[in-house]
């Protein structure tokens, strides 16, 4: 029976070893998962601080801060450069009174209301957005509402119809 009792005492000491080891462990990766976390709110913190100080220009005083929001002004424009040119390659066409990109064949720009050139073009020769098969660009996404007066489909966060210009209430 001594055998038994010693080989009992071995098992269970071992079992408790690996219950340690595991639960050791555990605590690491919640640790580990906490330092995480601490670290990307600090990196969005600094960022935010940096976003802050480069908009309120206080950083200009020091060479060096000034160099830094010289490069962050330039990336900001190459970056959107690089924006226009996407919106341009998907075939729409920017707003000439607010700058918007807005789908090619669309009447009216969703941000200001202002008459497109295109559509204007097409008025002029006498031609109409359901002669050329016009139909909204995006229809996978679902229409949020439509225009009352002409009843195109609206998607959500258009201020205006694309087909008459029209307000759309929000």
């Amino acid at each position: 029976m001594a055998f038994f009792d010693d080989l009992s005492k071995k098992v269970t000491k071992l079992g408790q070893d690996v219950s340690n080891k595991t639960q050791n462990f555990t605590d690491g990766v919640k640790i580990n998962n906490q330092i995480n976390e601490q670290r990307n709110n600090l990196s969005r913190l600094y960022e935010q601080l940096g976003h802050a100080a480069v908009q309120l220009e206080a950083v200009r005083s020091d060479a060096g801060c000034a160099q830094l929001v010289e490069q962050i002004r330039a990336t900001e424009n190459h970056l959107k450069e690089l924006e226009k040119q996407k919106a341009m390659n998907k075939g729409n066409v920017q707003c000439k009174q607010c700058g918007a990109f807005v789908e090619s064949g669309n009447a009216f720009c969703s941000s200001c209301g202002a008459k497109m050139e295109q559509a204007q073009a097409n008025a002029q020769s006498g031609q109409t957005q359901q002669e050329f098969g016009w139909q909204p660009a995006n229809q996978e996404q679902p229409a949020s509402g439509t225009c009352p007066k002409c009843g195109q489909p609206v998607a959500e966060g258009m201020a205006f119809c694309t087909n008459c210009g029209t307000p759309v209430q929000k």
